[in-house]
């Protein structure tokens, strides 16, 4: 109708990159090849220079922000979209290369036994008996109250960490009297008002597979055939000291049990993040810094909170202490560890978690460096085992 010159899309929200897609498809059954700019928070470069780029069969690009948009529209007007495209197929091109030394290296591992594990492995024992899980595979949870993660927030890690209300050089008493008069009402106001305003909306995607160790690995089997491998781990092992690595707190294929793990991931929503924008953009930077702090130790609230519930589904909750600040230092049997700390560094297998858990069904989605959007959210693997603490590597 306007004979444009080129198209512009902009995904605030998960949704809108599915929109985007639709939207793709629709102009090319209009048969239309116009040049097309993606961008926004919910949207990656990779998924748009990959996926959504072999979907269109026009040009497609991705601008980080206005100024690589600018660029690329001088690049159009100018004839010099080759080199935008070159540019493209260099970073897939890198890109395709790294996964596939990735892959190379873990099959490496699959097929060698490690000498290494069994010259130096841990003192673990596994005495224990193993828990029998409610159920197998995942499940979703929505429709969670706000009151009953609210306990769960970590009142140091908020009010000091994200809030930055800090002791300082206050004395105790002072301190104190600043936490009554203005920390604890602003804590409050913003309970409140995300939960009237439904600013925070947890969800969580969780479950349990069997598993079996050998080595450094972790395998991870079918929830109804617990014979067919269908993901692999490989966990990092300490070089000095009890030389732990996480999959030594799993019986082993040579003992010929089946062990448990869960994992699970939980998220606050996109809306949180949405708000907190917008007071970023209305220079309200207080605010922002209120409502970002509490979207996510919100979340980690949910992941304390659903990791003593997968501690009560699994008959050990009984080890928890009835404080729920103690919870904070693992005062609780068994551990959960999240990828990118040192006890599972690697980011990556974040992908291998999301095809078991399959969370974009509560509209969470990896980013090209295996973060997961919105940030409001977080993931873990749940370990039973009364001996699993956190260590480095």
């Amino acid at each position: 109708e306007y004979d444009a010159d080129a198209v512009g899309m902009s995904g605030l929200l998960v949704k809108s990159v599915m929109v985007m897609e639709e939207n793709l498809k629709e102009l090319n059954e209009l048969a239309l090849t116009t040049p097309v700019l993606l961008g926004g928070a919910a949207l990656s470069r990779h998924y748009a220079e990959s996926h959504l780029r072999s979907i269109y069969k026009g040009p497609l690009y991705y601008g980080k922000d206005a100024f690589e948009g600018l660029r690329i529209c001088d690049a159009m007007m100018d004839n010099r979209l080759g080199e935008i495209d070159a540019e493209i197929e260099a970073r897939l091109s890198k890109r395709a290369d790294s996964e596939a030394k990735v892959a190379a290296s873990r099959a490496a591992k699959r097929h060698e036994p490690s000498t290494t594990a069994i010259a130096t492995g841990s003192d673990i024992t596994h005495d224990n008996p193993v828990p029998e899980p409610p159920f197998w595979g995942e499940r979703l949870i929505e429709n969670i109250d706000l009151n009953e993660i609210y306990p769960y927030i970590n009142p140091v890690a908020l009010f000091r960490g994200q809030w930055g209300f800090k002791k300082g050089s206050a004395t105790a008493d002072e301190y104190q009297r600043m936490l009554e008069d203005i920390v604890h009402p602003l804590f409050e106001r913003m309970k409140t008002q995300c939960r009237e305003e439904r600013i925070l909306q947890p969800r969580v995607v969780y479950g349990y597979w069997p598993c079996q160790r050998t080595g450094e690995d972790l395998i991870i089997f079918d929830a109804e055939d617990h014979d067919r491998e269908i993901e692999r781990f490989t966990f990092p092992r300490q070089d000095k000291g009890r030389r732990l690595c996480i999959s030594d707190f799993f019986r082993s294929v040579e003992s010929g049990e089946k062990d448990v793990i869960a994992f699970h991931c939980v998220t606050m929503g996109e809306q949180v993040s949405e708000r907190a924008r917008m007071l970023f953009e209305r220079n309200e930077y207080s605010e922002y810094l209120y409502m970002h702090g509490m979207g996510v130790e919100t979340a980690e609230a949910l992941a304390e909170l659903w990791h003593k519930r997968v501690r009560a589904e699994l008959g050990i909750g009984g080890d928890d202490s009835p404080r729920i600040a103690e919870l904070f230092r693992q005062d609780y049997r068994g551990s959960r560890y999240s990828f990118g700390y040192p006890a599972c560094p690697d980011m990556q297998d974040q992908e291998v978690l999301f095809r078991l858990l399959r969370p974009e069904r509560i509209g969470c989605t990896l980013t090209d460096n295996w973060q997961i959007d919105p940030e409001q959210s977080t993931s873990a693997l749940i370990v039973h085992h009364p001996a699993a603490k956190y260590f480095n590597v």
